[in-house]
């Protein structure tokens, strides 16, 4: 039982990234590092796919766009219906983050998945 509790304890480690010298320094764990990486990676995503929308002649990124929210929206809608229009959106948000943390190989993104509990009480 003891080499169990060893082994998970040594799994669920965070390493620390870097300090921020403030007062006596505060630790930034490698998992938040990896989430920060992956919104600016989102983030500049959404804003290179989204810088030229229109409503009257939507281009084929546009489309597709559109298509691929609406069957998120419409594999989660029996879920998410009930939170409200709102926070679907910003739970599909959520979902495609940890998502891609998923997929990751490397160690600590898969440690960073496993620490983002709280993503449930964000929607």
């Amino acid at each position: 039982m003891e080499k169990l509790t060893n082994e998970l304890l040594s799994e669920l480690n965070c390493n620390t990234a870097f300090t921020i010298p403030i007062g006596g320094g505060i630790a930034v764990p490698e998992s938040v590092v990896l989430t920060w990486g992956i919104m600016a990676v989102l983030i500049f995503g959404s804003y290179l796919l989204t810088k030229n929308l229109s409503v009257e002649q939507p281009g084929r990124v546009q489309l597709l766009l559109e298509s691929a929210y609406q069957t998120a929206a419409d594999f989660f809608g029996d879920v998410l219906c009930r939170i409200g229009k709102d926070a679907q959106t910003k739970c599909l948000g959520v979902f495609s983050q940890l998502a891609i943390i998923g997929w990751s190989s490397d160690p600590a993104d898969r440690a960073a998945a496993r620490s983002c509990g709280w993503a449930g009480a964000l929607c």
